[in-house]
């Protein structure tokens, strides 16, 4: 089963959407499931599903995203003490990725099971840390402290609304490569008189590990639609604070070659160009 039908069978599945806010295959041949988890940073667990080549079965996995944010939070990140803590969610742990193996049909179940095991071990951490008062590490390790802002997704509605432009969230572009049709989601399709434009949103976290996650996934998208030739602009857009704070960044880099890096207070002129 290759990664658009088995995107195609998750949508289709009872009571996905009360699990899950986005289903997506990557051009790496894997399905990207949101979930409405929420780590203690305010973003939203990602799960990855994959086929196991001749068999009936597939992995859910969080790829290591619950280590790199541990890593990124904690002081004291013990292997032992990870693998434990993901077995007591029926968990296994295979080179640092918290991962399921169930039947298609029951990828929902699975999913929901990863991202409470990635929830709780992303607990631990910051109270492994928060317990740790005469940690040595350096300061600029520690998540930058910022602010209370809005959401950006909803700022980016209201600023292009406000510009007259016809903005469709969460819009699927079907696509054709190859020979293969496939369809991706975007955070935002854009239209104006004279083109359209494709928005992944990277969401602001103090954690860079966590905003370059998400810059990683506006760069598959974006990939995507570079690659299938689609005729219309590619825009991530950024909070201010993370967009100067981690420009120059490999993420960053790599994504500036497959779209425009646009800062929030810029959308508008950056929209106005279409």
């Amino acid at each position: 089963m290759n990664a658009s039908d088995l995107a195609r069978l998750i949508r289709d599945l009872p009571c996905h959407d009360l699990v899950l806010s986005e289903v997506d295959h990557l051009v790496t041949g894997v399905v990207r499931l949101t979930t409405k988890l929420m780590r203690p940073d305010g973003s939203f667990v990602d799960v990855f599903v994959a086929a196991d080549r001749g068999s009936d079965f597939v992995t859910v996995t969080d790829f290591g995203e619950t280590w790199a944010f541990l890593e990124q939070i904690s002081d004291r990140t013990i292997l032992a003490e990870f693998v434990a803590l993901a077995a007591s969610y029926d968990a296994s742990v295979r080179e640092r990725s918290i991962s399921v193996m169930t039947r298609p049909q029951e990828i929902v179940g699975a999913a929901l099971q990863v991202a409470q095991a990635c929830v709780a071990l992303s607990a631990a951490g910051i109270l492994d840390r928060s317990a740790d008062a005469g940690s040595s590490r350096a300061v600029t390790d520690r998540p930058v402290t910022t602010s209370a802002r809005p959401s950006v997704r909803a700022s980016v509605v209201e600023r292009l609304s406000s510009l007259g432009l016809e903005v469709r969230p969460k819009e699927r572009v079907r696509l054709r490569a190859a020979g293969h049709a496939y369809e991706v989601q975007v955070d935002f399709l854009v239209t104006s008189r004279a083109a359209t434009a494709a928005l992944m949103v990277v969401e602001p976290s103090p954690y860079d590990k966590v905003v370059m996650r998400h810059a990683d996934h506006a760069f598959a998208i974006h990939t995507d639609l570079r690659e299938a030739e689609w005729d219309g602009r590619r825009i991530s857009v950024f909070g201010d604070v993370e967009l100067d704070r981690l420009r120059g960044s490999d993420s960053l880099l790599r994504l500036e070659r497959v779209s425009a890096l646009v800062a929030l207070s810029d959308l508008g002129r950056g929209v106005n160009r279409l």
